[in-house]
């Protein structure tokens, strides 16, 4: 990455409600630390799935980076949960519609 110049930031997705820390998350943490210059992990930026806010997002203390405030999101939406085109019923498309318009506003 340093070498090439060609990466300038990384978006970490997880799952907001983990209530642990994973195996797999301090792997994954292990090697980018290792692999990455800081300017890179400076630049990281953190979404959180499944919680809508940090009030509700209990994985904030599993992140092994120092993320700024202002690089951490937070995003809850229900049209994640099942393929779209398999949602037949036309209250759930309702309602996966005007969440998504919600979140997408936020």
């Amino acid at each position: 990455a340093e070498r090439d110049k060609s990466l300038s930031g990384i978006i970490f997705v997880m799952k907001g409600v983990e209530a642990r820390e994973t195996l797999s998350i301090k792997s994954i943490a292990t090697v980018i630390k290792g692999s990455l210059p800081d300017y890179i992990l400076d630049r990281l930026i953190v979404v959180f799935t499944v919680c809508r806010t940090e009030g509700l997002c209990t994985s904030m203390d599993k992140i092994p980076f120092h993320v700024e405030k202002m690089n951490t999101f937070f995003f809850d939406n229900p049209a994640f949960l099942k393929k779209y085109s398999t949602i037949n019923n036309p209250k759930d498309l309702k309602i996966v519609g005007e969440l998504w318009t919600e979140t997408m506003e936020e």
